[in-house]
């Protein structure tokens, strides 16, 4: 059996010349449409079929069968294609990404036929949508046309977010500080002076504070001095040495240290790279806060009028007036920007009718409300509030 892997360039390269190459013990070739290389082949024949995947039936199970991997040879190909794509990178900016990778199980003898059922595979990360309000563009682009855009602090916290999403941990974590050290750090270098000047901001105090209101969340965080930091319930200021300790780690030469970082070592910084960007994205929304200023409230909602991109929503609610035996019943009418329903502007009529009946009824106990649009009865929301202060 021969068994035949395809893996893709992140960015096409141009060569001027190429033939195979002996690589493990098969053959590469370079995937190229005239000059054009986008990725390499590498080919290794007379491989048992024991490493073709095999299929295995559960028919009493939801899920009536799955693919059982038994290749071996994957790791072995992508770390040496990995260990040769080091030494092209000190000259070019070359990448093969780990999740795009195609295998072919390909039979050499006519008996092997029968113990190949699956012949093909391919493995590709599919990109998540990015999930963003459409107000958020809307204020944007008023806010560029008013004032100054964060450039700075958006050029770092963007790159520290892109390094993140590529495992690419040291490097996330190195942005996330420069800015972290840009806006708080006063100029100080050194260690301690640094970390004094970033544990006397207020600012940045509150921030770390927040970030440590919320656990980290990854997908699978490596144990780590940082993960061990936050787990002991450390202070703002414990937290703030602590990446001031890393910066002077990763930032500095560290080849004759006793326990040197090594770049092929991203999950040791994994904890460390979100700790700091969740720092650097506080940062970040503060920065962009005046996105958010009452005249764009008015300017977006105003334009969507404009334009007929309005929703009207009727809320129906019932409430009980203290002292009283009978349940009352009224509605309020809320229009909002939009063109169908979503999370957001659900929200804001909830917002909304909860602050009327409030400021119009304070004494009053509210019992339910249902929110429907106006045109279609389609409903928005339904809300239900039990009171158990006249069960006495």
């Amino acid at each position: 059996m021969r068994i035949r892997y395809v893996l893709k360039f992140k960015n096409p390269i141009l060569v001027d010349d190429h033939w195979p190459i002996p690589f493990l013990d098969g053959e590469l070739r370079l995937l190229s449409k005239k000059s054009l290389v986008d990725g390499v082949e590498v080919i290794l024949p007379n491989q048992p079929t024991q490493l073709a995947p095999r299929i295995k039936e559960t028919p009493n199970l939801p899920t009536k069968a799955s693919i059982i991997g038994h290749d071996v040879r994957i790791e072995e190909v992508r770390e040496r294609l990995q260990a040769a794509i080091t030494f092209v990178s000190c000259y070019f900016d070359v990448e093969i990404p780990n999740d795009d990778l195609e295998v072919e199980f390909i039979p050499e003898r006519e008996e092997e036929k029968v113990d190949i059922k699956l012949r093909e595979m391919k493995f590709t990360r599919s990109p998540k949508p990015l999930q963003m309000s459409f107000d958020i563009l809307t204020r944007a682009i008023m806010a560029s046309g008013k004032m100054a855009p964060p450039h700075f602090v958006a050029t770092l916290v963007s790159a520290a977010r892109d390094r993140y999403l590529q495992d690419q941990y040291i490097d996330s974590f190195r942005y996330s500080f420069l800015l972290i050290e840009a806006i708080y750090g006063e100029g100080k270098f050194k260690s301690k002076q640094l970390t004094a000047a970033l544990c006397e901001s207020p600012e940045l105090v509150r921030i770390v504070s927040q970030t440590l209101a919320e656990p980290l969340t990854g997908e699978s965080l490596s144990e780590s001095d940082t993960s061990n930091l936050l787990s002991a319930s450390a202070s703002p200021q414990q937290v703030i040495k602590h990446l001031v300790e890393k910066r002077g780690y990763y930032f500095h030469g560290n080849l004759i240290h006793s326990d040197p970082w090594e770049p092929q070592e991203q999950g040791r910084a994994e904890s460390l790279a979100l700790l700091a960007l969740q720092i650097a994205s506080q940062i970040a929304s503060d920065s962009a806060k005046p996105m958010f200023a009452e005249e764009f409230n008015e300017r977006h909602f105003n334009d969507a009028k404009r334009i007929g991109a309005t929703l009207s929503m009727e809320v129906n609610f019932t409430y009980k007036e203290p002292g009283e035996n009978l349940d009352r019943k009224a509605s309020v009418k809320i229009t909002v920007p939009g063109t169908k329903i979503t999370s957001k502007n659900s929200r804001y009529v909830a917002r909304q009718f909860l602050d009327i009946f409030e400021r119009e009824t304070p004494t009053a106990h509210l019992k339910s409300a249902y929110c429907k649009l106006l045109d279609t009865n389609e409903p928005v929301f339904e809300m239900k509030f039990h009171d158990k202060s006249e069960q006495i």
